[in-house]
């Protein structure tokens, strides 16, 4: 008996883009990426009222038809019925594997696009646009995602880098202060853990942040 072994590399590199007001750039990113004309657009009835047909605007005039996916707000959102519904929408408007999956909101939208793109079609180009502080500096960053189970939370899920995450710091204007709390507190976590720097940044910068004069 004879074993062999394989060797598998992959070389992935996730853009991430950071400003303000940066919704036609992403536009025109996504427009690149395989020659798009088609995409899906997935957000939550919270972030749409705000954000959702700014976006859709800049894609058309990019020339890109969107599917939108309009989910309810809310942790106990992220679940295997949501997940199911976004499949089912992919595949009914006929996506095919060059078709762009945009997630834009908090960290639920977030993980139920990566995880819904991990999978259709064995791999869709994943764009990450977060819309709350937390989601800034945890959800879209490293690749992570997972839904809740009934026997727990985050039990299934998968780790899919995105094409690119485009961080537009402007959307943190309509943020509830409590919301813009939970994502400082992760920022200090990560400043406390790795970064003296970032972590003196953060206290500097601290009641300018809470004003969001962003």
């Amino acid at each position: 008996m004879e074993t062999q072994k394989l060797t598998f590399t992959r070389t992935t590199c996730n853009e991430i883009l950071l400003g303000n007001d940066i919704f036609k750039e992403v536009a025109a990113r996504v427009h690149h990426l395989r020659a798009a004309r088609h995409c899906a657009v997935l957000t939550n009835e919270t972030v749409a009222k705000w954000y959702l047909q700014p976006l859709l605007a800049e894609l058309r005039t990019r020339g890109i038809q969107a599917c939108e996916i309009v989910l309810p707000d809310g942790e106990k959102y992220k679940s295997l019925d949501s997940l199911s519904t976004i499949l089912d929408r992919l595949c009914a408007d006929g996506l095919d594997r060059n078709c762009p999956l945009i997630a834009l909101g908090g960290g639920v939208i977030c993980d139920l696009g990566g995880f819904a793109a991990s999978i259709f079609k064995r791999g869709l180009p994943l764009v990450l646009m977060p819309t709350s502080l937390l989601a800034m500096v945890d959800a879209s960053i490293g690749g992570k995602n997972a839904i809740n189970l009934p026997g727990g939370k985050n039990l299934a899920g998968t780790f899919y880098q995105p094409v690119l995450t485009a961080i537009d710091v402007s959307v943190l204007r309509t943020l509830p202060l409590s919301q813009l709390a939970y994502g400082l507190v992760e920022a200090i976590k990560h400043g406390a853990i790795a970064d003296s720097a970032y972590f003196r940044f953060i206290h500097k910068s601290i009641d300018s942040i809470k004003a969001k004069h962003i």
